[in-house]
């Protein structure tokens, strides 16, 4: 390996390093959001909306400190009829 090549792979390594702390560092950090799903729930009711199962179930899953669990959220709450712009705002709720 030349010198070039060897200089431009440590460069390389150390741009790839960068770029993950840049991502992990406030995953790894972040505390836990005082929203909850009873915020969600709220949020909704004060927006009409009623309040079943399938509603508390979507805010439950955007409360989840599980990223894939808290993806669902959106969409279990338009499959119960809430609008797109109110879902979208009840899991930030839950979750922001």
């Amino acid at each position: 390996m030349t010198e070039t090549t060897h200089r431009a792979s440590r460069a390389l390594a150390a741009a790839a390093v960068l770029a993950l702390t840049t991502i992990a560092i406030p995953v790894a950090i972040a505390t836990p959001a005082s929203a909850t799903e009873a915020q969600c729930v709220d949020y909704l009711r004060r927006e009409g909306v009623i309040i079943g199962p399938k509603v508390r179930n979507a805010c439950d899953q955007g409360a989840s400190s599980s990223f894939v669990d808290r993806q669902a959220c959106f969409p279990l709450l338009v499959r119960a009829g809430v609008s797109g712009g109110k879902a979208s705002d009840a899991c930030g709720y839950a979750y922001p």
